[in-house]
Formats: structure tokens, sequence, C-alpha cells
């Protein structure tokens, strides 16, 4: 199974230039994300894996580099006795997804189709705030490790062949 979506991630074909073959994958880790008064973007103390260069450290966020259906995750781990952090996905400016969880741990998981230059960004839900799971009023959230991974799953255009989704 690995070696097929290989395949698919690689593109490998006799008509694939290098750049259609280039994978896109990142890893991105902090270890103390705290909850606060307002909507923040998350920074990473450390980024494992940035494979393709689509995650920019200086702006936080994961640039699409090409067409395709993208898988994300992310994790928060509750250092303390409350509840891991509240994380809201965001790309180009509109929530996606949202963490389930309410209680040590939250995670989520999303597959999106992103054109090119389409940002996404994994933010911490601020304290009293709607959305996904409404308002959130005297949470007693613990600051949290929190990790963010994204990869190319399938590109949309390989060898000038539009893959339609």
């Amino acid at each position: 199974m690995f070696l097929i979506h290989l395949y698919f991630i690689l593109g490998s074909c006799s008509k694939c230039s290098k750049t259609e073959a280039k994978v896109v994958a990142f890893t991105g880790q902090s270890q103390s994300v705290s909850h606060t008064e307002d909507l923040k973007v998350v920074t990473f103390d450390v980024i494992r894996t940035n494979a393709g260069d689509g995650y920019d450290t200086t702006g936080s966020k994961f640039i699409a580099p090409r067409d395709g259906v993208y898988q994300f995750s992310m994790t928060a781990i509750s250092e303390g006795s409350g509840d891991a952090v509240p994380l809201i996905l965001y790309l180009n400016n509109q929530e996606i997804t949202a963490t389930s969880g309410g209680g040590p741990l939250g995670s989520g998981l999303v597959l999106v189709k992103l054109r090119q230059g389409d940002e996404v960004t994994l933010k911490v839900k601020a304290k009293e705030s709607g959305g996904f799971f409404g308002k959130i009023t005297g949470l007693l959230s613990s600051p949290s490790q929190v990790t963010f991974e994204g990869h190319l799953v399938r590109p949309l255009n390989v060898a000038g062949v539009t893959v339609k989704v």
C-alpha cells in the first residue's frame, strides 16, 4: 500500500518533469501553546519536515505550491490537568475544521482541494468566541503540545492532464 501511495504522491510517469514529481509534506511542533483571550496563529518551535517548501515559517502558514488534494492533521495534548487548547484550521481565512475532544487530547483531520497559492493556517480558538462549538466561557485549558502536519495526497494537474476530483 505504501508503494502505491508513494506512486501517486511522486507522480512517477515518463511524461512527468522533476517539478511535477516533487513531494509536498510538512510537520510542525510546538511544546507549549496557551489559550488566550484572542484568536492567535500557532507558531512552531520546530519544523521537522518541510519537503517541497510549502510551509512558510515567517508567516506560520502553509502555502500550496501546486493544485491538489491535501491532507492536514492537528493534535493538541494538554500538559496539565485542564483540557487541551482548542484549535481551528483556516483555508484562506475561512474556518474549515476544528479539533474535537474536550479533554486532555484534541485532534482533527481533513482532506481539502487546494489551488496553488491557497493558504492554510492553524489558530488557537479565543477563550470567549463562537464558531464550531459555540461560545467558550470559563474553559480551563492547560498549555498544550501542538503538532500540525500536512501533505499532498494527489496533484490535480500532472503532465498537462487535469485530474477530476
